[in-house]
C-alpha cells in the first residue's frame, strides 16, 4: 500500500500474529505523507486464514523471497521498519540484497529465541506441543486478551508445521547474517517488555558496529504503539539523519548544479 511517491520507498514489517496495517496506523499516518509506505504481509503470520504457506514450506525463506522481490521492484533503495518477529526477517534481507537497502529500524527485536529454547526445539519437531510453547513464551505481551484466547486465535492462523519450521529457524545462530549487515540500524526497546526485547536488543547492538540503540524504561513489547508520538519522532530523527540516496544520485544532483550554473535554470528569458 503505498501514501506517496515524493520519497524512497518505507516498508514495514509486522510481528507474529499481528495485522500488517493495523499495527502501524500511527506511523502510516505520520510518515505517509513524507515516504513511499508500504505494509509487507507476512504470510503463515498473519490473522487471515487464507495467507497459509504452501505445505512444508519454511517460514523465513518463504517470506524473504517475497519480501526481495517487493524490494527490487522499487526504483529506488528502501528503508525497512520492522518490529518483533519481523526483524528477523529484516535482518536477513539486510545481508542478502544491502545495496537495495538505506537504513534500517528495528522495534522489540525477537531476532533469536533465547527463552524455553529446549521447548522450542522439542516443538520444531513435535508440532503438537506448540500450544505449550505458546501458553509459556508468546502471549505475555497482550494483556488485554486472554492467554487461553489468544492460543486459540493463533494456533488457527498458524498451522502447527509452519511453525514448528519458524521456531527451527529461529533457534538457528544469527552470526553469519549479522557479520553481513553493514547498513545503519536504530534499534528500539522497552524495558518492559516481558518477552526480553531490550535484553535481545541490547546483545543485537553490540553485534552490529555502529548501530544506535534506544531503551525506554516505561514502554514494553509495543513501544511504538504504546507512545507513538514518542517514538515516531526517534525513528523520524534517524530517518532525517540518513536521507542520502547514495553516491550516484549525489553526483547526479551535484552535476546537474553546475548545468544551471553554466546554462540557467530554462525559466529566463
Amino acid at each position: 500500500m503505498a501514501h506517496s511517491t515524493s520519497e524512497a520507498p518505507l516498508v514495514f514489517i509486522h510481528d507474529w500474529f499481528t495485522d500488517p496495517t493495523a499495527q502501524w496506523s500511527a506511523q502510516g499516518a505520520r510518515f505517509g505523507r513524507d515516504y513511499d509506505c508500504h505494509y509487507f504481509r507476512l504470510a503463515g503470520h498473519g490473522e487471515d486464514p487464507a495467507e497459509f504457506l504452501p505445505e512444508k514450506q519454511p517460514v523465513l525463506d518463504y517470506n524473504l523471497v517475497a519480501l526481495q522481490s517487493l524490494i527490487e521492484s522499487f526504483q529506488r533503495p528502501a528503508r525497512i521498519i520492522a518490529h518483533g518477529a519481523g526483524t528477523l526477517l529484516a535482518l536477513r534481507l539486510a545481508a542478502l540484497i544491502p545495496d537495495r537497502l538505506t537504513c534500517m529500524v528495528l522495534i522489540a527485536p525477537a531476532f533469536h529465541l533465547d527463552r524455553y529454547r529446549w521447548l522450542a526445539r522439542l516443538c520444531a519437531r513435535l508440532p503438537f506441543l506448540l500450544p505449550l510453547y505458546l501458553l509459556l513464551v508468546d502471549p505475555v505481551a497482550e494483556t488485554q486478551v486472554g492467554a487461553w484466547k489468544r492460543m486459540r486465535t493463533r494456533l488457527r492462523c498458524l498451522r502447527g508445521a509452519n511453525a514448528a519450521l519458524y521456531l527451527r529457524q529461529g533457534l538457528e545462530e544469527q552470526e553469519p547474517y549479522l557479520a553481513e549487515i553493514r547498513l545503519p540500524v536504530f534499534l528500539i526497546a522497552g524495558d518492559m517488555d516481558p518477552l526480553g526485547g531490550a535484553r535481545l536488543a541490547e546483545k543485537l547492538s553490540e553485534s552490529l558496529p555502529g548501530s544506535r540503540l534506544l531503551r525506554y524504561g516505561h514502554l514494553g513489547h509495543n513501544p511504538h504503539r504504546e507512545e507513538p508520538d514518542l517514538v515516531n519522532s526517534a525513528i523520524e530523527h534517524f530517518l532525517a539523519a540518513h536521507n542520502k540516496r547514495g553516491p550516484l544520485h549525489a553526483i547526479g544532483g551535484w552535476l546537474n548544479r553546475v548545468k544551471k550554473l553554466i546554462v540557467g535554470d530554462g525559466d529566463s528569458n
